[in-house]
């Protein structure tokens, strides 16, 4: 369990195949507006590729290129009206190792720290390597722990956190088809491949929006990428929902989750639910990324983040949380400000 300092939300952003900036985008998701379409050059299970892609970026970009355009869409949104210190601490959830090229963390960090002329933002992002935490979806929440540490030591007061990913481009298709993963019609428990970039501007300045009531990490002993050799238990999740669940008063009034829709990860939070009823809505609120964008990999998190908030008004709590393939599993409760 994570002290925080009294952190609040002060900028979002969100960038996806169905709307470049938050507003659009979770008036979409809302209206249950998908972007899946079927790519003719990629043979997936029994068919055609099917994903969830932002066509303007073009078919032959790479996956850094695609998560770097999406990230610098996001970030000018988070920042917007941001009048602070000139220098912005920015803190990366990246994907972690086993499907497809990891991201070129050198490039990616060059594009990021020309974000003030790319975007016309009034910032310069401060971006360091032990800031950029490779770990799939969940991956977010533990960067979160490490902006929270910068703010409570006070050196800071404001930061930049968010998560990046692209699965559609070819060589991560190719990747997913190689370890069974893409959905079709020889493989109906898989994921339809998408991309995403999402940012949070933090700080504890007391600026308006929802805070940060708490926050949680945890590691599966069981991981999905493990799941062949029994079924988990779904210690993790139980952990991190126990621990939320601790910090707060009363249940929360929305749920997000940042998982694929695979059954693995649908079992995982049945198991976690039923051991921690009394934290969550009655009837249950439960909303998945994974329905609207497809698998967005690193950004999972980061967009439930971005979702979560954005459902919040004075008085109510929103739970947002996320499961890694390689075991990381983090939540936290977002509170709308009064």
């Amino acid at each position: 369990m994570t002290r925080l300092p009294q952190v609040r939300i002060a900028g979002s952003g969100l960038a996806c195949p169905v709307g470049l900036r938050s507003r659009s985008a979770l008036a979409a998701i809302r209206a249950g507006i998908v972007r899946f379409i079927e790519l003719d050059d990629s043979i997936g299970p029994g068919a055609p590729a099917r994903v969830s892609m932002l066509l303007r970026l073009g078919p032959g970009r790479s996956r850094t290129e695609r998560a770097a355009a999406l990230a610098l869409h996001a970030i000018r949104e988070a920042v917007a009206g941001f009048d602070g210190e000139s220098t912005l601490p920015c803190f990366l959830a990246l994907p972690e190792p086993g499907i497809g090229r990891p991201l070129d963390l050198d490039a990616l960090l060059r594009v990021l720290a020309e974000a003030r002329t790319r975007t016309r933002a009034p910032v310069h992002l401060q971006l360091r390597p032990e800031w950029c935490v490779a770990a799939g979806r969940a991956g977010v929440f533990t960067v979160l722990e490490k902006a929270c540490a910068l703010l409570a030591s006070g050196a800071q007061r404001v930061a930049l956190v968010g998560g990046i990913d692209s699965l559609v481009d070819a060589e991560t298709l190719d990747s997913l088809v190689e370890h069974e993963r893409l959905l079709g019609p020889t493989q109906l428990d898989g994921i339809i491949p998408g991309e995403a970039g999402a940012f949070l501007l933090l700080s504890s300045r007391g600026y308006g929006g929802p805070s940060l009531a708490a926050l949680a990490t945890a590691h599966e002993p069981l991981p999905f990428v493990r799941a062949s050799e029994r079924i988990s238990e779904a210690e993790g999740l139980t952990t991190v929902f126990r621990d939320l669940r601790s910090r707060i008063q009363g249940r929360v009034d929305t749920v997000v989750t940042g998982t694929s829709s695979e059954a693995y990860f649908g079992r995982e939070f049945a198991h976690a639910y039923l051991r921690n009823v009394g934290l969550f809505p009655e009837p249950l609120a439960h909303e998945l990324v994974s329905h609207a964008l497809g698998d967005v990999g690193a950004a999972a998190g980061a967009v439930c983040l971005v979702q979560g908030a954005s459902s919040l008004v004075a008085g109510r709590k929103a739970l947002v949380h996320a499961s890694s393939d390689g075991g990381l599993v983090g939540g936290a409760v977002l509170s709308g400000a009064y």
